[in-house]
């Protein structure tokens, strides 16, 4: 998703720890594949999980913002969560241990 702000490098780490527990033995070729398209799907669980954490009104909001491109800056986004009253650093872990329970517990 667009500007969340959700740090790429970050992601890429985790997906890489992911990658390398699920398919040790793929050829490095096949895991730069799948590792774009799980990063994405983080970045999209993640977002998700913080969207559904917003209360109704604070989403419509932030649908404003961005439809108004007023999400200029990372700090931005956080002051609204925060004002939210989110708990970010919760609901991205949260977040982050479903993706892992997922994704490693799909089929090879």
């Amino acid at each position: 998703m667009e500007n969340t702000f959700i740090d790429r490098d970050l992601l890429g780490e985790v997906v890489d720890r992911l990658i390398e527990q699920k398919y040790p033995r793929e050829p490095a070729i096949k895991q730069t594949e799948l590792r774009e398209r799980t990063i994405a799907h983080l970045d999209d669980y993640l977002t998700d999980a913080i969207f559904d954490a917003l209360p109704e009104e604070r989403l419509e909001a932030l649908n404003t913002m961005i439809i108004n491109d007023e999400l200029t800056s990372p700090e931005i986004l956080t002051d609204f969560y925060k004002q939210a009253g989110l708990d970010l650093p919760t609901i991205i872990k949260q977040a982050t241990d479903n993706f892992t329970q997922e994704f490693l517990g799909d089929t090879k």
